[in-house]
């Protein structure tokens, strides 16, 4: 069965799983966290400013965060999945493991207030799955409901 677009979804493909969905977030946050990161660092090694590097790849990590986790919640909602926010949630969770820079605590903002070490990936753990849960239920809730496999022109 296709949907809307013509992409297998809903009763076929990956895309229309929960399995399916929780691996598309996890692996869209660990590359934008590794690209972000990546970003950071090179803006830190070009000015010699590591706050500034930090604060480049934090604010932009957590962004992208954000907006993976609406756009994904909001289309597991359309889809009818069932926990949008929670199937979403946890493929970030996935995302933060995935992520090698995460491994070294060097994710997000917490690195400003404490050096490299179990606290800094602690807080950065916390503020990617903060970032997550709003990013999730903004996408679930920004819709009413499933959409209809059907146009009525169609």
């Amino acid at each position: 069965m296709a949907d809307l677009d013509g992409v297998r979804g809903v009763s076929g493909g990956p895309t229309g799983s929960p399995a399916g969905l929780l691996i598309q977030v996890a692996f869209g946050t660990a590359l934008a966290g590794f690209v972000t990161a990546l970003l950071g660092t090179s803006v830190a090694g070009s000015t010699g400013n590591l706050t500034s590097g930090i604060l480049i790849r934090g604010v932009l990590g957590l962004v992208s965060v954000l907006l993976i986790c609406r756009s994904f919640g909001r289309q597991a909602r359309q889809r009818g999945l069932h926990r949008p926010a929670l199937l979403t949630v946890g493929g970030a969770l996935l995302g933060f493991g995935l992520d090698p820079l995460s491994w070294q605590a060097r994710t997000a903002l917490t690195q400003l207030a404490t050096e490299p070490g179990i606290l800094t990936l602690l807080g950065d753990l916390v503020l990617w799955l903060l970032v997550a849960v709003g990013g999730a239920e903004l996408g679930a809730r920004s819709t009413t409901g499933p959409v209809p496999a059907t146009t009525p022109y169609g």
